[in-house]
């Protein structure tokens, strides 16, 4: 049966990569069904990591150019997140983002248009002496920040995928996502001796 399933999702991303006028690589059919299948807004290296943990050994460069070339023919769209990530969104519709300040899961969601169309925003020369005319807005991609419900429910936030540690200013705890590298000490080479 996940025979079947794997050979259904092939041929789905198959013909809609063909629709578009892309050739149906390997390659492209298995980062397009990965993508169908979760509906998340991976980057790309949370792409390859999942391929790879499926058996499909895609490079990193191969994974981003077939990405990029989806998004060219508008299979897919991208945009960055707020921690200058590049996500990948296989959602097509017109539609905005909800961002969770606990766990960083983001979903779809949809505002009205009329809510959109009442927007006027004025261009910042506005406000230096130039006409006040407000700009045509064309499209708008609006991302929400919240706490999802897992979250806002979990008792210790044990539900949350992405768990990231308080910003109280009470916390002694270090940032896992700081790009600065972990103090070396005994403690830290005890738990985490592959990376020191």
């Amino acid at each position: 049966m996940d025979h079947d399933n794997k050979t259904d999702a092939h041929a789905t991303a198959a013909a809609a990569l063909r629709e578009r006028g892309l050739r149906p690589t390997r390659t492209r059919c298995l980062i397009l069904s990965l993508l169908q299948k979760s509906r998340d807004h991976p980057t790309v290296a949370q792409i390859a990591a999942r391929l790879s943990a499926a058996g499909e050994a895609v490079r990193l460069p191969t994974t981003y150019q077939c990405l990029d070339r989806m998004v060219q023919i508008h299979l897919l769209s991208s945009f960055v997140d707020n921690e200058g990530l590049l996500r990948f969104d296989v959602n097509p519709k017109p539609h905005h983002h909800l961002r969770c300040t606990e766990c960083g899961v983001i979903v779809d969601t949809l505002i009205p248009k009329e809510i959109i169309d009442m927007l006027k925003v004025p261009s910042l020369t506005a406000a230096e002496g130039a006409p006040a005319d407000a700009w045509t807005i064309t499209e708008a991609k609006v991302q929400l920040h919240g706490i999802c419900p897992s979250c806002r429910y979990a008792e210790r936030h044990d539900d949350c995928r992405l768990k990231k540690p308080s910003l109280s200013h009470k916390s002694n705890t270090t940032n896992p996502v700081s790009s600065a590298p972990p103090k070396s000490t005994p403690q830290a080479r005890r738990h985490l001796p592959g990376l020191l």
